[in-house]
């Protein structure tokens, strides 16, 4: 999937991305490169950590996404 960087630098996740990953609106996302790739790690806090641990959501070693490729 691709996706186009707008004059402000901004970026929009694919839908399928954001509903696999289970990022929604407000999700705090950090950005780090690796390797020539830009790295996406979503930031949890400690009450996302305890809710959805709560919910069977939680995913020990959730390292995100990679979004773009040069």
């Amino acid at each position: 999937m691709k996706a186009i960087v707008s004059e402000k630098g901004q970026v929009t996740l694919p839908k399928p991305i954001r509903d696999s990953l289970g990022i929604r609106t407000g999700t705090v996302i950090e950005f780090t490169t690796s390797g020539g790739k830009l790295v996406g790690k979503h930031a949890w806090t400690a009450a996302e950590r305890v809710l959805t641990r709560d919910r069977g959501l939680y995913r020990k070693g959730f390292s995100g996404l990679e979004l773009l490729e040069p």
